[in-house]
């Protein structure tokens, strides 16, 4: 995304949230403004669905095909970002509206329905790109997704017991607990996962590999996974590509198989496809070459 496109977007967030902040405004301290406030949000929502589903299809298919593998990171690193603060804020936004009054169930369910939508779009987008740059690194990042939580579902306890006193009726109150939790859950995760790109936890596929290099030791190895140049052992066991017959270790087979979205695992040496649809420690061990190994060092 050039600087351009990005300027353009922060100023349309920038208005949207604030056209969304007036209106509420209007509607709970001047109720003659009800049908307008209602329809400058249904308005500002639906250019802000058909803006955003646009941006996705345009940034996340075309964009990272024209870069390189770092370009590739940071960019999606910096768009990730900004999508994930954008979904926590418009969620946060519709949970605190429902306990103005003004509002018709039917345009917050509209809204809700809009809001899914994106969610949804954007995610399997956001999915099928990243999965390709790099992963989730949560193991250190515990402390965060406890807080994250715990604030959300504060704010969904205290909202919940806020609109539900005045329900009417069963099915105002079936709607908006399944709104609240819906809208909780998003806006959690969202949180959740801006927290953590932001601490520094999307970690980027070609960083592991690099890591996973600095893992060998200082003499040379007797043999070793052709993908990351380690020596085969116990915790770095080696596995067989089925398909091929090739042998790589279990952590490059991890990596390979989150390429092809845990369908299968393209062999790096003669680039055949092993269908294989669970973990890489599930692929048949090399026993013939552990035992080398372990030979080797016994001797």
């Amino acid at each position: 995304m050039d600087q351009i496109s990005r300027f353009f977007i922060l100023i349309y967030l920038a208005v949207f949230i604030t056209v969304l902040g007036s209106s509420l405004i209007y509607n709970a301290c001047f109720p003659t403004f009800h049908n307008l406030c209602e329809g400058i949000v249904s308005l500002v929502w639906s250019c802000f669905t058909i803006l955003f589903l646009a941006v996705i299809d345009e940034i996340f298919n075309a964009k990272y095909r024209q870069r390189n593998r770092i370009g590739q990171f940071q960019e999606f690193e910096f768009d990730s970002l900004c999508y994930f603060i954008a979904i926590a804020l418009s969620g946060t936004i519709l949970r605190v509206t429902f306990i103005f009054k003004g509002f018709s169930d039917t345009i917050l369910l509209r809204f809700c329905w809009i809001f899914y939508l994106i969610s949804v779009c954007s995610r399997i987008a956001i999915h099928v790109v990243g999965v390709k740059i790099g992963r989730f690194d949560l193991q250190h990042h515990k402390k965060l997704i406890i807080a994250s939580t715990v604030f959300h579902v504060a704010i969904t306890l205290a909202t919940l017991r806020t609109t539900l006193i005045d329900a009417e009726d069963i099915t105002r109150i079936l709607e908006i607990l399944w709104s609240q939790l819906g809208l909780g859950i998003i806006s959690g995760v969202s949180t959740t996962e801006f927290l953590v790109v932001l601490t520094g936890g999307f970690r980027s596929l070609e960083s592991d590999l690099r890591e996973l290099n600095t893992e060998r030791i200082d003499s040379d190895p007797i043999i070793e996974c052709n993908i990351c140049l380690v020596e085969f052992s116990p915790s770095r066991m080696p596995r067989i590509l089925k398909k091929c017959g090739h042998t790589i270790c279990e952590s490059c087979a991890d990596i390979l198989l989150r390429q092809r979205y845990n369908l299968g695992i393209a062999c790096p040496m003669c680039q055949t496809v092993t269908e294989h649809y669970e973990s890489s420690s599930e692929l048949p061990k090399n026993h013939a070459v552990l035992e080398f190994v372990e030979g080797i060092k016994t001797e």
